[in-house]
C-alpha cells in the first residue's frame, strides 16, 4: 500500500512539473534575448531583438522591451511572435517603422 501511495505521489508531482514547464520558462527568462516579430495581413511589419526580457502589457495586446538595434525602449502591438533564447544571426536586418 505504501509503495502504491508513493508511486501515485510521484506521478502527480511529475504531471504538475510538466504542466508548469512553459510557465517556469516564461517566469525565469530574465537576461535572455528574444526576437519580436509582428505581422499585419501576413506581412512582417516589425522584426527586432530585445536586450533582455520582453514584457506584456496587461490590458492590451502589446509588448515592450529594450531594442538591441536602437538601445531604447520599444513598444509594439498586434499579432506578434516572441521567441526567447535566440540572437541575431549574421546579416540580420531589423524591420522597424
Amino acid at each position: 500500500m505504501r509503495k502504491a501511495l508513493i508511486a501515485v505521489a510521484m506521478i502527480a508531482a511529475a504531471s504538475v512539473a510538466a504542466c508548469t514547464e512553459a510557465g517556469n520558462a516564461r517566469t525565469f527568462n530574465y537576461g535572455q534575448t528574444g526576437r519580436v516579430t509582428c505581422h499585419t495581413g501576413g506581412v512582417v511589419v516589425f522584426d527586432d531583438f530585445s536586450t533582455g526580457r520582453i514584457e506584456k502589457h496587461e490590458s492590451s495586446d502589446g509588448f515592450y522591451f529594450v531594442s538591441t538595434t536602437s538601445g531604447r525602449l520599444s513598444e509594439v502591438t498586434g499579432d506578434c511572435i516572441i521567441d526567447y533564447g535566440v540572437s541575431p544571426g549574421p546579416g540580420f536586418k531589423p524591420i522597424r517603422p
